[in-house]
């Protein structure tokens, strides 16, 4: 899916599936306010200070949430390719984003 905004991104999906990545969208923004939203690697992402922070993406039987860890930027940059998705989420509407 190529788009320039996480709005246009998340509504590429179904219904559905866009109800979750706006809870988890909104679950970012509360606990990183001045985190600025992109598009990279095709998916929905954050940064914070110039530094990614989290991404998010949305794919045919669950959701995967991306963070990057703090390091060296040789570190983040091998992270970024290297490391698998922290969190499967399927897709459910009972799924709990901190009780959003």
């Amino acid at each position: 899916m190529d788009t320039d905004s996480v709005d246009d991104y998340i509504a590429g999906f179904p219904e559905n599936i866009q109800k979750q990545l706006k809870r988890i969208r909104a679950v970012i923004r509360a606990a990183a306010p001045e985190a600025r939203e992109k598009i990279s690697y095709k998916i929905a992402g954050y940064e914070l200070n110039g530094r990614n922070l989290v991404y998010f993406a949305g794919w045919k039987k669950h959701i995967s949430l991306y963070p990057i860890p703090a390091g060296d930027e040789a570190f983040e940059e091998e992270a970024s390719r290297e490391l698998p998705p922290l969190h499967y989420m399927p897709h459910a509407d009972n799924v709990m984003y901190h009780g959003r």
